[in-house]
């Protein structure tokens, strides 16, 4: 089971830090951190890990999918057609910058709680 916590990016800002921090990204994170759409996607998580047909590798390929696909509708939502290729590039360059060096690190911060 996991904990409701979000690590933000700028390094270990605690969360009223974090909300008015000077980088913008990291405040959008803490305001996500700090909403019911958080706590909801950990109950997510935690209802789906503890199901009887629990399959990790459905479960973190339906994810990555869910987060492509709510990525993409909101921006449609919020630029022209053209943009976006743009927006996948910058997608996949999230993914590629930040992806390994949190899954480690979230790694070690977990092995502390358990």
């Amino acid at each position: 089971m996991t904990q409701h916590s979000m690590r933000l990016l700028s390094g270990s800002l605690d969360l009223e830090k974090a909300l008015v921090c000077d980088d913008a990204i990291t405040r959008v994170l803490a305001r996500y951190a700090d909403s019911d759409a958080s706590r909801g996607m950990t109950d997510w998580f935690n209802a789906e890990i503890r199901r009887a047909d629990f399959d990790p590798h459905a479960l973190f390929i339906g994810m990555a999918a869910m987060m492509v696909q709510m990525h993409s509708s909101f921006a449609a939502y919020c630029y022209r057609t053209e943009a976006g290729e743009l927006l996948a590039k910058q997608f996949k360059s999230v993914v590629d910058q930040s992806y390994a060096s949190h899954f480690a690190d979230t790694h070690a911060a977990a092995e502390g709680l358990r």
